[in-house]
């Protein structure tokens, strides 16, 4: 199948110039301390109903008011993201290897290309995310943004303006500073001009939630637990006098609890013998519960965010380094899993429709973000080295696979021109004379 097959819904002519508003004086904020279970099930609802409004409002506030989630999403993006981007030809033929150079000038040169990856990355725990490319008529002096249509910039699409046609698929509202309520009339995504990115394996529709639901419960009871160890600290947390009178008489006893109550304002206590003061506090136990509870919910969330809780919350295991290391491996599984979905969205999303409007007949080349750990590239280095010995080597058509693997372009090693070395390239005949000699007359 010839590329423009394979992607000709590319063929149209995008328009030119950006749509998306970018600006934030129309983000409405949801405010966190009056949010209860009911409200947070209330937002779900109408987000399957087909009126997301609230739900982008949550998904906003619980991320900036728990800075646990914070974290495990900078580390789930920062896995990928910060690791160089890899581009390799989809074969050894020319037109592909042209193909992958253009591409890589292309997105080295893409100013926007970092801050819109990163937005599209919070589909590892959003429902889907959504950028616009915005194309310009070609630079002569900037020919890698392209040669006939330029990739201006990559916009992110602001949560807001997402919203859902009768088919239940997202669509994006281009008029800013107007809400839709429930399903729209609509035609799907434009896929001329916009990105559709989900990192996740959730297959429900995207207007239930996707991970996010889930994260929205265990993020509420983290912050309540915080809020009810305050109450509780300010109940019972406060150090308290007890006072003993020695006396079955009800007027030595007030007598007492006057003194007490003064005790406050004058800074000491004035008693008899007969009576003793003590001054009790909570125990250490006593907010263990809250402090558990909320330690369970933050590892809820990291294993829904990470695949594993070891790398966020320090814990003993009692089973050695063999739990450490098989929840290395998930989160190495993890990292794989975004680069090529991340990887897969730019390559049909991004650079197929830009060699189209280039007119590079080349396919698309493969995008990845890290190549393997390095005990596997150890493993795959020890594999070749196994075949070498064996007299096998990989064939050409390996090599884009090997690059993939390892995490940067390697290609074959040039054999080395044989040097071959005679008498007459020494300068000297058979027999050891020298070559350019005197005759010498011999009488």
């Amino acid at each position: 199948m010839k590329i423009k097959d394979l992607f000709s819904g590319f063929r149209k002519q995008p328009k030119r110039g950006r749509i998306t508003p970018i600006g934030s004086r129309h983000e409405i904020p949801l405010s966190f301390s009056g949010l209860d279970v009911d409200k947070v099930v209330s937002v779900i609802r109408a987000s399957e109903n087909g009126n997301s409004a609230e739900f982008w409002r949550l998904c906003r506030t619980v991320i900036l008011q728990d800075g646990h989630i914070q974290a495990e999403l900078f580390k789930r993006k920062n896995a990928v993201l910060g690791d160089d981007l890899t581009v390799t030809p989809w074969s050894t033929e020319k037109k592909d290897v042209e193909a992958a150079d253009a591409a890589e000038a292309m997105l080295q040169n893409l100013p926007s290309l970092f801050l819109s990856l990163t937005h599209l990355m919070d589909g590892c725990i959003y429902p889907v995310t959504i950028a616009e490319k915005v194309f310009g008529p070609a630079d002569p002096h900037r020919p890698e943004l392209g040669r006939r249509t330029a990739l201006v910039e990559i916009v992110p699409v602001p949560y807001r303006l997402i919203h859902w046609n009768h088919d239940g698929l997202p669509i994006v509202s281009e008029t800013d500073g107007v809400s839709f309520g429930g399903f729209r009339d609509a035609p799907p995504l434009d896929r001329n001009r916009y990105i559709e990115h989900r990192g996740h394996m959730i297959s429900a529709p995207d207007r239930y939630g996707g991970p996010m639901r889930s994260i929205f419960f265990l993020a509420l009871l983290s912050g309540a637990s915080t809020t009810w160890w305050a109450r509780f600290l300010e109940r019972y947390g406060a150090p308290f006098i007890v006072g003993h009178a020695d006396s079955d008489n009800d007027n030595d006893r007030n007598i007492l609890e006057a003194a007490i109550s003064l005790a406050t304002q004058l800074g000491g206590l004035v008693i008899s013998d007969a009576s003793t003061i003590e001054l009790k506090e909570a125990t250490g136990a006593s907010g263990d519960g809250f402090e558990k509870f909320k330690a369970h919910c933050r590892a809820e969330i990291s294993r829904i965010i990470l695949g594993q809780t070891l790398s966020s919350i320090a814990s003993n295991t009692g089973m050695g380094d063999g739990t450490a290391d098989l929840q290395g491996e998930v989160r190495d599984d993890v990292r794989k899993f975004d680069s090529r979905l991340l990887g897969e969205t730019i390559r049909t999303q991004i650079v197929a429709q830009w060699l189209l409007l280039n007119g590079y007949s080349g396919r698309p080349p493969n995008i990845s973000f890290a190549g393997d750990t390095t005990e596997e590239i150890s493993r795959t280095l020890d594999g070749v080295k196994t075949l070498s010995d064996s007299g096998l080597e990989p064939a050409d058509e390996a090599l884009p696979v090997l690059s993939e693997r390892i995490g940067y372009p390697i290609q074959r090693k040039a054999a080395q021109i044989p040097v071959v070395t005679t008498a007459h390239a020494a300068g000297q005949e058979v027999g050891g004379r020298p070559f350019f000699r005197r005759e010498f007359y011999r009488g």
